[in-house]
């Protein structure tokens, strides 16, 4: 990240890259990316229902958004679309696949087998053990919650589910696996040469387990509408169209660091889903080249 520059507006620090016309924000938390977005609290609500869909209201959006939480409206139906994509995707093809697991021999001060070179030699490290020499690979994988106006909470848990199925297949290949709730959008604000917003913020670690609820709980027009829509607004100057829905391109991809990001285009239905996750499964097994983030 050598080209981006560490700048701050409104007490909101942000990378820009002017070769690269990128504006990004990443954060520690979704605590952290709360507090930002409020910090700047100037964009009025207008429709409640538009702006926070089941959740209803600021309050109970932040407070999902912290402990991990979900409406009944958005679990249901995000449980409903994992389990339908699971059942088409015939999961166990693709265990064994990921991971290097080639058994070596070592040699220590303990093991399972006596090498009797090594005693001749008056060597201290005279015992063999055979141990699997794992490429444990960290994998990201981001969820695009840029949807335009149109779109509903719905909409918000087709990309969640899909990143649980992604994640659950590739954690049990072996990999250690990273969600980032991740945004990005062509920007329509007051800065110059900035051509993409991004932000991002994680919602699961690689060291963490997976938890559905946690990952549910950004299935939420709120995260959008109104928490970003502040800092848009408040410290990025955007206009009332508040930028265009897009797709991350490859050079914010590389700035967020992700192997993968779930896009509406992927979850159009189940089919469209299963295609993508197949794809992208195979695509990782088969590389070596991809060490600890975006391919390189």
């Amino acid at each position: 990240m050598s080209d981006y520059i560490l700048s701050e507006k409104n007490d909101v620090s942000y990378d820009y890259s002017a070769e690269k016309e990128i504006v990004c924000l990443e954060f520690d938390s979704a605590e952290d990316y709360i507090e930002a977005c409020l910090t700047n609290d100037v964009f009025k609500i207008t429709d409640k229902d538009w702006t926070y869909g089941s959740v209803k209201t600021r309050e109970q959006l932040v407070e999902n958004l912290t402990i991990g939480k979900s409406s009944k409206k958005v679990r249901d139906f995000f449980e409903k679309y994992r389990e339908e994509v699971e059942q088409q995707l015939d999961i166990t093809s693709y265990l064994g696949q990921g991971l290097s697991s080639k058994r070596v021999r070592r040699c220590s001060d303990d093991g399972d087998e006596l090498n009797i070179d090594k005693v001749m030699v008056n060597r201290d490290d005279y015992w063999d053990k055979m141990v699997r020499d794992n490429k444990r690979r960290n994998v990201r994988i981001g969820i695009n919650f840029s949807l335009a106006h149109f779109n509903d909470e719905m909409e918000f848990a087709r990309l969640g589910a899909t990143a649980s199925v992604l994640a659950d297949i590739l954690t049990r290949m072996g990999n250690a696996v990273e969600i980032h709730a991740t945004y990005c959008c062509q920007y329509e604000g007051s800065l110059p040469g900035v051509r993409e917003f991004v932000v991002l913020f994680p919602v699961k670690r690689s060291h963490e387990v997976l938890d559905l609820q946690r990952v549910m709980s950004i299935a939420t027009n709120g995260i959008l509408r109104d928490l970003l829509f502040q800092i848009k607004r408040g410290v990025f100057g955007f206009d009332h169209g508040m930028g265009y829905q897009k797709e991350m391109s490859e050079d914010a991809k590389e700035r967020a660091n992700v192997f993968y990001v779930v896009e509406q285009k992927d979850t159009k239905s189940v089919d469209a889903t299963v295609d993508t996750l197949d794809r992208e499964i195979r695509k990782l097994a088969e590389t070596m080249e991809y060490s600890q983030g975006h391919y390189k």
